[in-house]
């Protein structure tokens, strides 16, 4: 099913079908990269005891992945900022985060960021 896109009969047809097939890679691709380097900065700025930078870090990318609609990138936010104001013993603002990525995870097949956000919810408490 998956090569009947490269049963074209023109040249042009089949180069149009293949440009849409990397698009369509680079976007997973890209989309993946992008969740892990806000880990990658965030545990960066957690080693450095600079938790109020990665919570603003966070937010700013917040905004981002809400722009894009990328719900695992959103998720991955409200867990990281979530799990920055438990250190932080803001246990109260913690569970808002954690309330939030919780409702949100429903909308989204990824046992990997489901796992964890189980994970650092059940560190957190």
């Amino acid at each position: 099913m998956f090569f009947a896109i490269f049963e074209c009969h023109d040249s042009n047809t089949m180069l149009k079908n293949i440009f849409i097939i990397i698009l369509i890679l680079t976007s997973i691709f890209y989309k993946s990269q992008n969740l892990e380097d806000l880990d990658r900065v965030t545990e960066n700025y957690i080693d450095k005891a600079k938790y109020r930078e990665a919570i603003d870090f966070n937010i700013e990318n917040l905004l981002k992945f809400k722009g894009s609609k990328n719900k695992e990138g959103i998720i991955m936010v409200y867990i990281n900022i979530a799990k920055l104001f438990c250190v932080l013993n803001e246990y109260k603002e913690s569970s808002k985060y954690f309330e939030e990525a919780k409702t949100n995870i429903k909308n989204v097949k990824n046992p990997l960021l489901a796992g964890k956000l189980y994970l650092e919810y059940g560190i957190s408490k």
